[in-house]
């Protein structure tokens, strides 16, 4: 699964689920907090790693950059 395709899932398990959306709120909290929220997202069946964000994060930037 790409990471925007787990991203998508899981911000719509987090939409449709308060329960979801409490867990990985609490992750803010942690002393790693994205390293918490990969990790959470990964359990919950929308695998991340803070690597795969970092990338996602700069090819959107880029993009915004070359329009």
């Amino acid at each position: 699964m790409e990471p925007r395709e787990a991203w998508d899932r899981l911000l719509a398990m987090a939409l449709a689920e308060e329960a979801v959306r409490r867990r990985m709120l609490a992750t803010r909290r942690e002393p790693d907090p994205l390293a918490a929220f990969c990790r959470e997202a990964t359990a919950l069946g929308c695998p991340l790693t803070p690597m795969a964000l970092v990338e996602a994060g700069e090819a959107a930037y880029a993009a915004m950059s070359r329009s």
